[in-house]
């Protein structure tokens, strides 16, 4: 069954008012909606989010997006997020539990690919991580 998201809950989690966030779906192609309490097509719900600038939490946890995110090699990231308390095992595909939300945290924001990714032209990439329990 495929979960039923509206457009007022895709701009409360792209952190956009309802105007911008109908403006962005309209400018996708994604012209079935007109309401905040109107359903996205489930067909339609992964170009949604990507039109609202809103990443799939998933692919957030793997450490070759970051990678491609930042342009950094993955020494240079692993000895980055070593300075939070991240630490990277050789080999491993995926950040370790917790990685996620270090990278949101206050200790964060002094990390050179932060500053990096703050300073590219989609704003909202940190702000869309999404921090859920797997349990």
């Amino acid at each position: 069954m495929s979960r039923r998201v509206t457009v007022a809950q895709l701009a409360a989690r792209a952190d956009l008012d309802l105007d911008d966030t109908l403006v962005s779906l309209w400018g996708a192609g994604i012209d079935e909606v007109d309401d905040p309490d109107d359903v996205i097509p489930p067909k339609l719900l992964k170009t949604a989010e990507a039109a609202l600038g809103i990443e799939n939490p998933r692919r957030q946890t793997r450490i070759d997006y970051w990678l491609k995110r930042t342009g950094m090699t993955r020494d240079e990231f692993v000895e980055d997020v070593a300075q939070i308390g991240v630490r990277i095992k050789p080999n491993v595909k995926t950040l370790p539990k917790g990685a996620c939300a270090a990278f949101v945290g206050d200790s964060s924001r002094n990390l050179r690919w932060i500053r990096k990714l703050r300073q590219q032209s989609n704003p909202l990439l940190l702000s869309t991580i999404v921090l859920r329990s797997n349990g």
